[in-house]
């Protein structure tokens, strides 16, 4: 990701009203695990805290940084 980032932040910084933001490490992971043929997914959001979770996969704490703010 930071390789990513740095490829394209000189352009992207130029830009107003768009912010970029980043999983932390291993959220991807535990979101791919949430992947089912039929699934129905359930957010939750609080304070600022996004959770989401499935019936039969534990609920995964999005955690993300913020690399662009608008």
């Amino acid at each position: 990701m930071d390789i990513w980032w740095q490829g394209v932040k000189g352009r992207v910084e130029r830009l107003q009203n768009v912010t970029v933001w980043s999983l932390e490490d291993g959220v991807a992971d535990a979101l791919g695990k949430l992947a089912e043929r039929t699934m129905r997914l359930q957010l939750m959001m609080q304070d600022g805290d996004a959770t989401l979770g499935s019936e039969t996969v534990d609920a995964v704490a999005i955690r993300w940084r913020v690399l662009k703010g608008a």
